[in-house]
């Protein structure tokens, strides 16, 4: 047995000893770093050293793993910038013992220091909107409209669907009512027809009355014949009529178009002003009906009112007093007056009158020579057909002999 596994088999596995024999690689430094950024590679021991340094023997077995294997990462370096040792370091005393010795004061730090655990980002959406994510956007919309564009196509086409089987059966239901009215009107017959024989009624009578309904039917026949005709040929009136405008309102139109400005803008003025009378006369005539509904029923209530009626005979015998009794006032007046008044009154009133008089004569007069022109010219065109007349016997007379 080698002097190694002596020392091994007689220490056993027992505590670590105080002092590490195991050196802790110091960390490089930034000057260390070569001109791309990377640490300089250590330099390798020379030949025949030790790597742990001291010649001492190995470390012993409390620096392995629980399970008797591989060493331990106690002699590796460091962890990263925050300090906290690797997971081979905790609960080894060996360990601790090498540790004692690292300044972390004089550690450098790089430019991350020392710091916790960041966490992952809780972000759930997108956080760069790019065109990728608007196209993907754009076509969902773009899916999503076709899909209700099918849809209402497809609701469109039920509806087509049930808009045709409406009509049919609307069609069918006109069928089925005119087919009832038929029965219907044929029952009422057979009714009819069961009335008659049940009452005993002789078949002449019911001749009788046959013929009687044949030309009552014949005469309303004829009657909505003549009224359809009537109505076609004011509907025809009307047509006319309508055309007739468009036409004179074309002319119009043309007509306008030719006026110089002033007119033009004149005749505009005139014409709605011609629609605002218009609109008043309309306003005005049912403000009159108004007023004579108004007063056919004042009367009718009047009528079946005698107290109303009373007050109104009595305010007749009021106007016509007051009527009498200002004409009374006036003649006092006249009375009250000097015959120089009086005279020249009744001179005034001579001179209306004859002047009235001269008016109406001059009218006559007016009158009485027309007359005479139309009597004078009755008379030539009578002597005109008389001459004619006597020549043509002449003319046979002479031919005669």
């Amino acid at each position: 047995m080698s002097s190694r596994d002596s020392g091994f088999a007689g220490g056993g596995v027992g505590k670590a000893p105080t002092g590490s024999s195991v050196p802790v690689p110091e960390r490089p430094s930034t000057a260390s770093r070569n001109a791309f950024g990377a640490p300089a590679p250590m330099a390798k021991p020379p030949l025949g050293v030790p790597l742990f340094g001291g010649g001492g023997p190995p470390p012993g077995t409390a620096m392995k793993g629980s399970g008797g294997g591989p060493p331990g990462t106690a002699y590796k370096r460091l962890g990263t910038a925050s300090g906290r040792p690797d997971t081979g370091q905790q609960g080894s005393g060996a360990v601790a013992s090498s540790m004692s010795s690292v300044q972390i004061q004089n550690r450098p730090i790089t430019n991350h220091g020392i710091s916790g655990i960041k966490l992952a980002s809780t972000s759930v959406g997108r956080q760069v909107l790019d065109k990728t994510y608007f196209l993907n956007e754009l076509r969902q919309k773009r899916m999503e409209v076709a899909a209700e564009i099918t849809k209402m196509k497809t609701e469109m086409e039920a509806l087509d669907r049930r808009q045709a089987q409406f009509n049919s059966l609307e069609k069918r239901s006109t069928d089925l009512t005119k087919e009832v009215k038929l029965l219907q009107e044929a029952l009422a017959d057979y009714n009819t027809v069961l009335d008659k024989v049940g009452s005993q009624t002789p078949v002449y009578l019911i001749q009788q009355e046959n013929s009687s309904l044949r030309e009552r039917n014949d005469q309303q026949r004829h009657r909505v014949n003549d009224i359809l005709t009537e109505r076609l040929a004011l509907e025809q009136k009307t047509k006319q009529a309508e055309t007739k405008i468009a036409d004179i309102q074309q002319g119009l139109d043309s007509r306008l178009s030719g006026m110089p400005p002033s007119q033009r803008t004149q005749y505009l003025e005139l014409s709605s002003e011609t629609q605002l009378l218009q609109a008043e006369s309309r306003r005005l005539e049912e403000q009159v009906d108004e007023l004579d509904r108004q007063l056919y029923t004042s009367e009718g209530e009047l009528a079946r009112n005698p107290i109303k009626q009373r007050s109104l005979q009595l305010q007749e015998q009021i106007r016509a007093l007051t009527a009498r009794k200002y004409e009374q006032q006036q003649e006092e007046e006249r009375g009250k007056r000097s015959p120089e008044e009086l005279r020249d009154e009744a001179m005034a009133k001579l001179k209306r009158d004859n002047q009235e008089v001269d008016a109406i004569a001059a009218q006559i007069k007016e009158l009485q020579d027309h007359i005479k022109r139309g009597e004078e010219r009755l008379k030539r065109q009578n002597g005109g057909t008389m001459g004619g007349g006597s020549g043509g016997v002449g003319g046979l007379g002479g031919g005669g002999g």
